[in-house]
């Protein structure tokens, strides 16, 4: 039996931690490139760190 696959879902927070970082870097007249940078870092670490970034994957078999 074959069963469709579950789409990843968000479910660290990374993409809120991505716009906080990159709003608090940018904000005060920090570089671009500098806080995209931060906050890219920053949500890996999210999405890494608890080690949950996805929902569960459907079984196949």
């Amino acid at each position: 039996m074959s069963v469709p696959p579950v789409p990843p879902v968000d479910t660290t927070g990374a993409g809120a931690v991505f716009v906080g970082l990159f709003l608090a870097a940018i904000l005060p007249g920090g570089p671009a490139v500098a806080a995209l940078d931060l906050a890219l870092h920053g949500a890996t670490l999210s999405a890494t760190g608890l080690g949950v970034n996805t929902a569960p994957r459907a079984r196949t078999g």
